[in-house]
């Protein structure tokens, strides 16, 4: 699939959505500039804590890169420098973070989602705006997702 997919902060949940976009057949783009936790260690089923204290791009990205051969999996050091991602979602980190990439990806038109799980507890959340959805969905597809009318300037803005 052509598609570019960003995922920043590869936290447990965000290595999962990693390893299930992998085996998907999608093309992703990692960027994550955190060293392994001792919490890192124990969420993460691709960790041990014999990894604690290493770069956690760079240790995740050698496991990750073996789930499927067909699909480019590319660890970067500055996410600003590509330009075409159709989508980017960030592990939740702290919410002046999570504003500075909203307003980032907003401003070039790239559907935003962050995900955080704590325990059995998580949220999902996404902004989209009008010209993501007139350009990334159908309007068969929009009609699916709930989204009746485009113009409408109410839009995602949900916690699930």
């Amino acid at each position: 699939m052509s598609n570019k997919i960003l995922l920043i902060n590869l936290t447990s949940s965000m290595t999962e959505l990693s390893k299930f976009l992998i085996t998907a057949g999608f093309n992703i783009y990692l960027y994550d500039i955190e060293t392994i936790s001792k919490s890192d260690a124990i969420n993460n089923i691709y960790l041990t804590e014999d990894d604690i204290g290493k770069n956690r791009l760079d240790t995740l990205y050698k496991k990750l890169i073996l789930l499927n051969s067909t699909v480019s999996v590319v660890k970067l050091k500055d996410y600003t420098k590509v330009k075409d991602y159709k989508v980017a979602v960030v592990g939740f980190s702290d919410f002046n973070q999570l504003i500075q990439y909203e307003e980032y990806f907003n401003r070039r038109n790239i559907m935003f989602l962050c995900l955080n799980t704590s325990g059995l507890y998580g949220f999902c959340y996404h902004n989209i705006n009008k010209k993501i959805v007139d350009d990334f969905w159908s309007e068969k597809e929009r009609k699916l997702i709930g989204v009746q009318n485009s113009n409408s300037n109410n839009f995602f803005r949900k916690r699930i």
